[in-house]
């Protein structure tokens, strides 16, 4: 073949070895798209292999369920996300836990903390919600009080509010249903 010098390839390889380049590309192109449709899930295992199950913020050590992913913002509180395990459905939380620090004024009770607590997560309830509480686990420094949230036209969410450790930290969660137990799992290690 006759070939200008435009058009002439730069360099040629036998065969054999053009076939396995192409398998080779093949290979690699599908491993990236699978990584890329399993990175959420990647990336909260690899925070876990970082950081452990816990976090640590204002000299209290909290807990992190192996499908959640946490950081301290810059009010040194605790945020956790769920992440979808792969971006099919697109990337998105699933959920999510906030723990943050409380500041009791010198002349309140926790008795009026809690009266308090309860009477703001009554008044800010999503409309429809189905609010259920308060409930008090516990006694002592190690009791909780806590309130949730269910709705009736979407089944699978849910919304839970705890006051832990007598008024000294507050555990939000909005997710699902199912993310339920992993929030019980943060405000009971926090006790």
């Amino acid at each position: 073949m006759n070939y200008s010098w435009l058009t002439r390839p730069l360099f040629t390889v036998p065969l054999k070895i053009a076939r396995i380049l192409r398998l080779v590309s093949l290979v690699t192109l599908t491993l990236v798209v699978l990584l890329m449709i399993v990175s959420p899930g990647i990336y909260t295992l690899g925070w876990h292999l970082l950081h452990g199950h816990t976090v640590e913020t204002r000299g209290q050590k909290v807990f992190v369920p192996l499908a959640w992913v946490a950081e301290t913002n810059g009010l040194r509180d605790i945020e956790m996300m769920k992440y979808s395990p792969t971006i099919l459905g697109g990337i998105k939380f699933e959920g999510s836990i906030d723990v943050r620090r409380n500041f009791l004024a010198p002349h309140e009770t926790v008795e009026y903390f809690y009266a308090t607590s309860e009477i703001i997560y009554w008044e800010f309830a999503p409309h429809g919600a189905a609010v259920t509480g308060p409930t008090r686990i516990g006694s002592g420094q190690a009791e909780t009080l806590c309130m949730a949230s269910s709705y009736a036209k979407e089944p699978d969410l849910a919304s839970a509010s705890c006051v832990v450790q007598q008024g000294l930290w507050t555990v939000d969660l909005d997710g699902k249903k199912k993310d339920l137990a992993a929030f019980r799992k943060v405000v009971q290690k926090m006790n």
